[in-house]
């Protein structure tokens, strides 16, 4: 469990930095790209 002190000492929020994890661990739709009618997310 991240330390909130450290955390606010740094300027990062405790959700800011559950999200940081869980976008490492399993991603996140940024975009989606068009090739003809095929669409790939």
């Amino acid at each position: 469990m991240p330390s909130r002190e450290r955390l606010a000492r740094d300027g990062v929020s405790l959700k800011g930095a559950f999200r940081t994890l869980q976008v490492a661990r399993v991603g996140a739709k940024v975009g989606v790209v068009y090739d003809g009618p095929r669409r790939y997310s």
